[in-house]
């Protein structure tokens, strides 16, 4: 465990970016709201059927994507079933970002 912030969202297993963190794990995630916004740079991680992100068994993928995903946009138990049918076919995977800078909106002034 860390005290350092992470960042997390759900990708498509077929999504190139996923590829390319294979490659590369360094990567810049931007928030926005309106017309405030944040960035957090750090180190991608991602947990998905094919990938051995460290302290994930197969079996708890799903709640983990349940998480991300329920943080991002909401939801509820009744609506897990279809969610995840959906992500085990489409292969998604979770993308923890151990976060190294916070660039905060120099207009609002909050990170």
């Amino acid at each position: 465990m860390t005290s350092k912030p992470i960042v997390g969202f759900v990708s498509r297993g077929a999504a190139r970016k996923l590829d390319d963190l294979q490659h590369r794990c360094d990567i810049t995630v931007v928030f926005r709201s309106g017309w405030e916004w944040v960035a957090a740079e750090g180190t991608a991680q991602p947990g998905g059927p094919d990938d051995d992100l460290a302290g994930l068994r197969s079996e708890d993928l799903p709640r983990l994507l349940r998480m991300v995903y329920a943080a991002a946009v909401g939801g509820t138990a009744g609506d897990w079933p279809p969610l995840d049918e959906s992500m085990a076919a489409e292969q998604h995977t979770a993308v923890l970002v151990r976060v190294s800078h916070l660039y905060p909106d120099a207009e609002s002034g909050r990170p």
